[in-house]
């Protein structure tokens, strides 16, 4: 599992494989955060923060990792799903990675390509 840290200092963190995206979203607190981007495989993104708004730079940079971590083309605009942990619940013998998001689910629009200076900001450690 990756670890990043957002503009606000708010621990983001990324699964590396379905099974590690499984594991992450199942054990994170129900009140944290939880990115993917809509319709396209890639990481499970949680951000470790339990308050009602995130941050607009940490919600940026969480989403802006979603679609880094993602099969999605880095140029074009890419929909990024956010839900709380606790909107997500697992298909019965799905494959790992497969989630089903329940209630309102907010949609945030990144362009990777307007995007360069966060991301080089967030990878390095």
């Amino acid at each position: 599992m990756l670890e990043y840290t957002s503009y606000d200092g708010i621990k983001i963190q990324v699964g590396q494989s379905a099974k590690e995206n499984d594991q992450l979203t199942m054990t994170s607190d129900p009140k944290h955060w939880w990115m993917h981007v809509a319709g396209c495989p890639g990481a499970h993104v949680v951000v470790c923060y339990d308050g009602d708004q995130l941050p607009r730079e940490t919600k940026r940079d969480a989403a802006v990792l979603a679609v880094y971590h993602s099969k999605t083309p880095k140029t074009k605009m890419s929909p990024v799903d956010l839900v709380r942990v606790d909107q997500i619940s697992k298909y019965q013998k799905s494959t790992h990675g497969l989630v089903n998001l329940e209630g309102e689910v907010m949609q945030l629009t990144i362009f990777m390509n307007k995007e360069k200076l966060r991301l080089d900001r967030l990878l390095i450690k």
